[in-house]
């Protein structure tokens, strides 16, 4: 699973701050929008489009260009 990331992480958008879900083990969610990691599931257009991770990644794959 490992080289499966490595290969693909530039896919993936899981860098994002977590905190966990209340009342839940083993559950979690974005520090910034409070959406499940579940639902967001690596993908950055899962996240609030306020989210302050996600801005941020937009607005630096837009500097990039």
């Amino acid at each position: 699973m490992t080289n499966f990331y490595n290969i693909h992480k530039h896919r993936f958008y899981i860098d994002y701050p977590q905190e966990k879900l209340d009342g839940e083990l083993y559950k979690y969610k974005c520090a910034f929008c409070g959406i499940d990691t579940v639902t967001i599931d690596g993908m950055l257009e899962n996240h609030s489009p306020t989210c302050e991770y996600r801005l941020e990644k937009e607005n630096d794959a837009n500097s990039d260009t």
